[in-house]
Order: C-alpha cells, then structure tokens, then sequence
C-alpha cells in the first residue's frame, strides 16, 4: 500500500504585503526553484500555468524574503535624481 503525503502548505505571510514570507535567502532560491519545475511540467502537459516568479527579494516590512514577478533589471533598483 502506496501512502501519499499532502505537500507541506507555506502559511507564514506578511502583514502589510499578505505575500508568502520565507526565512531568508535560502529558502525563498528554493521555493522558487520548485515553482519553476513546477511550470515546466504544466507546459509539457499542455496546462497553463500562471506562475510568473522570477526573483527573490528582501522585504522592508516583515524582514522575511519574498518572490517577485518582476525582472531584476538597473532601471528596477535606480531611484531617478529629481533636477
């Protein structure tokens, strides 16, 4: 007999953001790593998937770490200079 384990559910989520909050690093590389395998094997079933993380980041808030959609690009981390 085949026993089939329920995947452990993230419930830790930030108060002023209400995204998912990771440890640190680590863990938020990780969760992302699983989300792109996990689109990878709906495009090969043919299913659409709608997840779009791209990157992890650190939060100001919660000081926890988060996934962004977002590309990390120079124009995303410049604060234009007012003239």
């Amino acid at each position: 007999m085949y026993r089939f384990h329920k995947a452990k559910t993230h419930k830790a989520r930030c108060e002023v953001t209400g995204k998912v909050r990771y440890r640190d690093m680590h863990e938020a590389t990780h969760a992302l790593t699983v989300a792109s395998h996990m689109r990878v094997e709906h495009e090969l079933a043919g299913i659409e998937s709608r997840r779009e993380e791209k990157r992890p980041y650190e939060c100001e808030h919660c000081e926890g770490v988060h996934l962004s959609s977002k590309a990390d690009t120079i124009e995303d981390r410049c604060i234009p200079v007012a003239s």
